[in-house]
């Protein structure tokens, strides 16, 4: 496990097999197939990941890793973007695998799945079911407000990227997601019909130098465009006082 841990993939893969083939009836030997497995995964080796857990499958038929085996099958098709055999293996594990704890995982493969088809009320459906806790959570709520967003339906995504930014977060990767989150609210308060200046502000002010979406023309560019609008609107008020003042005067002389 420690060359597993240490990135080690091709040295972890080979000590895992080994393993299997040594101690076959090691109490652990269907875990040793599954991190065999994934170690080639991380090497990109989809084919030869896919020959492993096929073939745990068929030799550890009461292993307590099967639903493991089956779902990483299914990210292997989403990662090749074969999509109806995901899916197809996406419906065995719903089946069979329903109160497993992949089931999370395989709902929200089949969600980013729909979303990248342009079925996104069918992606929203399937995210939903992501609950906080879940390591996809943040992942899962992000997509669901971008899918809301293509649906026209802003409450809804709004509550979605709302929902990221008042969770805590665990590692750099949440973080960035946070702040994008707060990107895409400050658009929604920016570009709805009763433009929102000061909550959008108050949005894209939050990210911080250094974030990936500081300047992809989100939150600095549009920070300064929320300021240079609210300055533009307090001077057409200002202008239009002046008129009326202007008129009064012109009027009472």
């Amino acid at each position: 496990m420690r060359l597993y841990l240490n990135r080690q993939f091709l040295e972890a893969a080979y000590a895992f097999g080994k393993v299997q083939t040594k101690y076959p009836a090691f109490h652990l030997v269907d875990q040793a197939a599954f991190y065999k497995a994934k170690s080639f995964e991380n090497l990109r080796m989809h084919k030869a990941a896919k020959s492993v857990y096929e073939d745990a499958i068929k030799r550890y038929p009461q292993s307590d890793q099967k639903a493991k085996y089956h779902f990483q099958l299914m990210n292997i098709d989403y990662k090749e973007g074969k999509y109806t055999e995901a899916m197809s293996k996406y419906q065995n594990i719903a089946q069979k695998f329903g109160e497993s704890d992949v089931k999370a995982d395989a709902d929200y493969v089949a969600g980013q799945i729909k979303f990248e088809q342009g079925l996104y009320q069918e992606s929203v459906d399937l995210l939903a079911a992501i609950l906080p806790g879940n390591a996809n959570y943040f992942y899962a709520r992000y997509t669901m407000g971008i899918a809301y967003s293509r649906l026209g339906k802003f409450d809804e995504a709004e509550n979605c990227f709302r929902d990221i930014t008042e969770q805590p977060v665990s590692n750099q990767s949440e973080r960035d997601l946070q702040d994008a989150a707060k990107v895409k609210l400050g658009h929604i308060y920016f570009s709805g019909e009763k433009a929102d200046i000061p909550a959008a502000a108050q949005m894209y002010g939050q990210v911080q130098p250094g974030s990936p979406v500081y300047d992809e023309g989100t939150a600095s560019t549009r920070l300064r465009s929320v300021f240079s609008s609210a300055l533009f609107s307090e001077r057409i008020a200002s202008a239009h006082t002046f008129i009326l003042l202007s008129s009064s005067a012109f009027k009472s002389d």
